[in-house]
């Protein structure tokens, strides 16, 4: 007997951040691909139903809505602060399981619900990694804090409240303002007063936060820039020397991470933002749905929705990198998914490489094709057009 399962996918698949969503959206198939030999031999069949936010909560919410009535048991998404906080904040969707596998951040409130787990490192943890670096480079400089202006829900104006309080603990002088980010780029450039070789931090989403780097760079700002996460928006010409902070993705150390990788872009060559923590929430979504059939009660969707967030809650499952559970607050709890990234420009070319090396590190051809192609194919041009010379002159 096969046990149909619908599961939620809430993210952007259309607008500016849709490398994201379909990075997020290939992993979850990628990693459903790898359990489904362990899914089969349970009997379980999954319906991966993908709704598209565009990062907007009021899509997200009928995103949310979509899903309920779709029946699905469990939603992984949304991808985006404001949209999980707003989506979260709708009684309607409270008896359902909510898997945060982007760097998402929602307020405390939500969490009371018991039905938010994420399969990211907790935001305040990365700030403080951050802040860490910052006073090991930057020891006496005044620090810029920049966060896109928006709702206090938002991603970057929860991370914002976490650098500055953080900054107060710590002793550490700095300045904080906003930015709006629309159509004509950037409206608010860095204080006057603020030295132009201040260290910059940019609460933001990648997409505004390469606005905002390319703005003070025009305007003259030669200080260092640190930001947050790790996507293909972060290389550009404009980005480099930027150092970031995100959760464990694609160019750590750890030869596992690799090795994953390698094998994941044998199937999707043309996806730039692979995301091990959707790979994981896919994993451990396996484990719960096997137990609920091992458990050989009832599978009716408010039944499987009510036991898998028990589960989760109390629960410790294998993990990508070992065994990992969640704590009262739906933080996972287990390995520490970190890691510290800075860009790199060679030549005409942009890659990522490990924040403690200068030269050399996980330099990523791949996840710049395009440029790569087009400067290899005027290389190979131009010797082609010297040998031609050299053989005319010589015959």
């Amino acid at each position: 007997m096969t046990n149909e399962f619908n599961i939620g996918f809430i993210a952007p698949l259309s607008g500016p951040n849709t490398d994201i969503g379909l990075g997020l959206i290939s992993s979850l198939e990628y990693a459903v691909n790898l359990n489904q030999p362990e899914l089969s031999d349970a009997g379980i069949s999954l319906n991966i139903k993908t709704y598209d936010d565009q990062n907007n909560p009021v899509l997200s919410e009928e995103c949310a809505r979509r899903a309920s009535e779709d029946k699905c048991v469990l939603v992984i998404g949304p991808a985006d602060s404001a949209c999980a906080s707003h989506v979260l904040n709708c009684e309607e969707f409270s008896d359902i399981p909510f898997l945060l596998s982007f760097a998402t951040d929602v307020t405390d409130k939500f969490r009371e619900k018991n039905n938010v787990f994420r399969t990211t490192t907790p935001g305040w943890r990365r700030s403080e990694i951050l802040l860490r670096q910052i006073k090991d480079e930057c020891t006496g400089q005044k620090l810029l804090i920049a966060g896109l202006a928006g709702l206090e829900t938002s991603f970057a104006q929860r991370t914002k409240a976490t650098v500055v309080e953080f900054c107060r603990t710590d002793v550490i002088d700095f300045v904080k303002f906003d930015f709006h980010c629309g159509p004509g780029g950037v409206t608010e450039i860095i204080p006057a007063e603020i030295p132009a070789e201040a260290p910059v931090i940019i609460c933001s989403p990648s997409y505004e936060a390469n606005v905002f780097v390319k703005s003070i760079r025009t305007a003259g700002h030669k200080g260092k820039l640190y930001s947050f996460g790790s996507n293909s928006n972060w290389l550009k010409q404009t980005s480099a020397g930027i150092t970031l902070v995100c959760d464990l993705d694609r160019h750590d150390k750890n030869p596992v991470v690799a090795d994953m990788l390698q094998n994941f872009w044998k199937t999707y060559a043309n996806v730039t933002n692979p995301s091990i923590a959707t790979m994981l929430a896919a994993k451990i979504m396996t484990q719960l749905l096997i137990t609920v059939i091992h458990e050989k009660t009832s599978t009716k969707t408010k039944f499987v929705r009510k036991r898998l967030k028990a589960l989760l809650s109390e629960r410790t499952f294998e993990g990508v990198f070992g065994r990992v559970s969640f704590d009262s607050d739906g933080e996972m709890v287990g390995y520490e998914t970190i890691s510290m990234l800075r860009v790199m420009k060679r030549w005409r070319t942009t890659s990522f490489i490990d924040a403690s090396t200068k030269t050399a590190g996980f330099s990523v051809i791949h996840m710049n094709t395009k440029h790569t192609i087009s400067h290899t194919i005027q290389l190979v041009g131009a010797i082609a057009g010297i040998i031609s010379l050299i053989v005319f002159f010589v015959s």
